[in-house]
């Protein structure tokens, strides 16, 4: 679905909701920036048309005998309890990001990303809100699959190429941020070529799934990430100029059921990063207080002030 709104002081947004059965992050991404391209006919715009590619069944053929019921999103639902929950936006400009960075190498990690310190700070955060429930911890973060196919699956190829790092913290580990920004690169680097291969034939699929589905049943509290950073979305360009903000919300499939914590993840203009944290409301309550979260995020900052530079030079 897609809705575009007009406002009297002449600001234009455009909103697109979309099913993660057909698109992922990168399909997403790629059919924004070609509908773009298509509508923006000035001369001098670099945006490219990219003509879809429907043949992601020969790189992910169907596997008859899988079970609907074992899916990602009723697996997750697992995860899910009712409740109030609330929803708050955490802005970490360039500079905060940069800070982390040089925590994090100083700790010993190599080339920390962007999504890996915050995503790290984020959890560590969200952990010392739960720190009354003491239960085991099962931190999960997207992996685009693309690019670890040989060869990889060109960003055309419409569908959804995406799998899950789950990363377990037991309830008497007591973990600073670095470990857990290892525990997580160290799930991540489990999905490679050989893995998604197996995925591709149909011999792990169950087995994963089943695995997140056995810390559900083990009692295991979800941390969950999502990320749309690095999708290029602030190059877009219908012919009004570049966005000035871009976001992303959690979908009303992750939602319907229940909640449990979730963090999206989106770019700002300044290379910073923008996350909406979705989680209990009392646990918020704790998280947003977090004096060490609010030494590099601000909370809910106007979408003016991220950034000083005009996108309509």
């Amino acid at each position: 679905m897609i809705q575009e709104s007009r406002f009297a002081c002449g600001g234009i947004t455009v909103g697109v909701v979309i099913s993660h059965t057909v698109f992922d992050g990168t399909s997403m991404s790629v059919f924004i920036r070609t509908w773009a391209a298509m509508a923006n006919r000035s001369s001098d715009h670099q945006q490219i048309v990219i003509n879809p590619n429907f043949d992601a069944a020969i790189s992910f053929p169907p596997v008859d005998a899988f079970p609907k019921e074992a899916l990602l999103p009723p697996i997750l639902g697992q995860f899910f309890r009712q409740g109030k929950c609330a929803l708050r936006r955490l802005v970490f400009d360039a500079s905060a990001i940069a800070r982390l960075k040089a925590m994090a190498t100083s700790s010993g990690v190599k080339n920390p990303s962007r999504v890996e310190v915050v995503s790290a700070l984020l959890c560590e955060s969200t952990m010392k809100a739960k720190a009354g429930i003491r239960r085991s911890i099962l931190i999960t973060h997207p992996v685009n699959m693309r690019r670890r196919t040989v060869p990889a699956i060109s960003e055309s190829v419409v569908g959804n190429f995406v799998w899950l790092a789950a990363a377990a913290v037991l309830a008497d580990e007591d973990l600073g941020r670095s470990s857990l920004l290892g525990k997580m690169r160290e799930a991540i680097l489990k999905i490679d070529s050989d893995l998604v291969k197996s995925l591709q034939e149909g011999e792990s699929l169950l087995k994963l799934v089943n695995e997140i589905g056995g810390a559900a049943a083990a009692g295991f509290e979800a941390v969950m990430f999502g990320s749309w950073c690095n999708f290029g979305l602030y190059k877009v360009d219908f012919g009004w100029g570049h966005p000035w903000w871009v976001t992303n919300l959690p979908g009303y499939e992750f939602t319907k059921s229940g909640f449990t914590s979730m963090h999206f993840l989106t770019d700002t203009r300044d290379n910073g990063i923008e996350a909406w944290a979705y989680m209990d409301e009392e646990e918020m309550s704790v998280l947003e207080k977090d004096k060490e979260l609010l030494d590099f995020a601000s909370v809910d900052p106007s979408p003016l002030s991220l950034s000083n530079s005009d996108p309509h030079p």
